[in-house]
């Protein structure tokens, strides 16, 4: 039981809660946590590591944790306890840099005051680096929950959370995809692609539902910062498929190709929903 506790993958999710609940109880001001250009160029350049562990709110964070839990454990086994968090700030560096650069081409001088936050780029950048290593692993394995309530989880509860509105159409929906998931496939059939899949269909469907029911909401998710980290996972993917952080792979070809699809396919996802 302990060992599971400690657990880097389970550490890095504990102090994500932790931070949400200590900003809240503490009331600590976004400036001291999120990552902007006016934050850096007041020398707070922690808030390039802070970002990465604090969250908007409740909905947030348990959307983020949801998705890095599925996963985490198996990626943790392939790269360490040590490859994980250097692989957690590295992912959350990428996404913020891109953020900035995004936020400055887009507003030019009122970039300094655009503010983002939240583990999203490192749990897309993680993502798309387990998929690069081993797209067939299997996950959503600890704890041993169905696969079915997973998706309900992962679908449902961070939207209940921010709007429960929301849940009059879109409940139906993923009431919908649960019920199919489980009449299509077997809780063995949850490989990481088909996790980092359905991750991404999830957004979408989201956004349009908001987009069709309201239609005058603004979008709130920081696609830059997910296009990022995702790209820093794939550099990161690189290493470890070529051997040279120690681990060795017989079918080098076949993941260098996984890669690129993965690669590519982030790209369109990026450009579809960026300016949503």
């Amino acid at each position: 039981f302990f060992f599971v506790i400690l657990q880097m993958s389970n550490c890095l999710m504990g102090i994500n809660v932790g931070c949400y609940l200590l900003q809240q109880g503490l009331k600590i001001s976004a400036e001291h946590t999120e990552v902007s250009l006016w934050g850096l160029k007041e020398g707070r350049y922690w808030l390039m590591v802070t970002a990465s562990f604090f969250h908007a709110d409740a909905s947030h964070v348990v959307n983020n944790m949801i998705m890095m839990a599925a996963y985490a454990p198996e990626l943790q086994h392939r790269i360490g306890s040590f490859g994980m968090v250097m692989a957690y700030v590295l992912t959350g560096w990428g996404g913020w840099l891109l953020t900035l650069l995004w936020s400055k081409y887009k507003y030019k001088d009122m970039a300094d005051y655009v503010w983002s936050c939240g583990s999203s780029p490192c749990t897309y950048g993680l993502n798309l680096m387990l998929l690069c290593l081993a797209p067939f692993e299997r996950v959503c394995t600890v704890p041993r929950l169905p696969v079915w309530l997973w998706l309900w989880l992962l679908w449902d509860v961070p939207s209940l959370l921010r709007e429960p509105k929301l849940l009059r159409a879109w409940g139906l929906v993923s009431l919908i995809v649960t019920i199919l998931y489980g009449h299509l496939f077997s809780d063995a059939d949850m490989s990481c692609a088909v996790w980092f899949v359905q991750y991404l269909v999830k957004v979408m469907l989201l956004r349009l539902h908001t987009l069709a029911f309201n239609p005058g909401a603004p979008q709130s998710s920081d696609h830059a910062a997910h296009f990022g980290g995702a790209l820093v996972g794939l550099l990161l993917s690189y290493c470890y498929t070529d051997g040279c952080l120690g681990i060795s792979h017989s079918s080098t070809e076949c993941q260098f190709r996984t890669a690129m699809v993965s690669g590519v396919c982030s790209w369109l996802f990026a450009r579809l929903v960026l300016d949503f």
